[in-house]
């Protein structure tokens, strides 16, 4: 799924919310960030944790995969499973564009692994 990324118009979040709607049938209320700048991604990114998630250690296909990136808790990927491999697909704002990672190589890529939530 090519989308680029998008200040303003689309981003990590608009991305989950799409692919869980088209590939999981979810309907999940996923906030957008518009123009709040990094510490307003921040605190959208942990609230919305608090309110539409549940943190667990069991990922499964579709869950979110909350990431730090530089150095603030402020990006969400969906996690999926290709052949055993844990993945993460994100809407990357240093890519400008939607990107794949395995789950073991974000800190390489500019990421720390945050943890896994379940949707409520």
């Amino acid at each position: 799924m090519f989308r680029p990324y998008v200040v303003n118009g689309f981003d990590c979040g608009d991305l989950a919310r799409l692919v869980l709607k088209e590939v999981f049938s979810r309907d999940v209320a996923i906030p957008s960030a518009r123009g709040g700048g990094p510490f307003s991604d921040s605190a959208l990114v942990e609230r919305c944790c608090e309110e539409i998630g549940m943190r667990t250690d069991s990922p499964t296909d579709g869950d979110a995969v909350v990431m730090i990136a530089r150095g603030r808790l402020a990006h969400v990927g969906v996690y999926y499973e290709q052949n055993g491999v844990p993945w993460v697909l994100h809407n990357s704002r240093e890519s400008m564009q939607v990107v794949r990672h395995r789950v073991r190589d974000l800190a390489g890529s500019g990421f720390k692994l945050d943890g896994f939530y379940k949707w409520k």
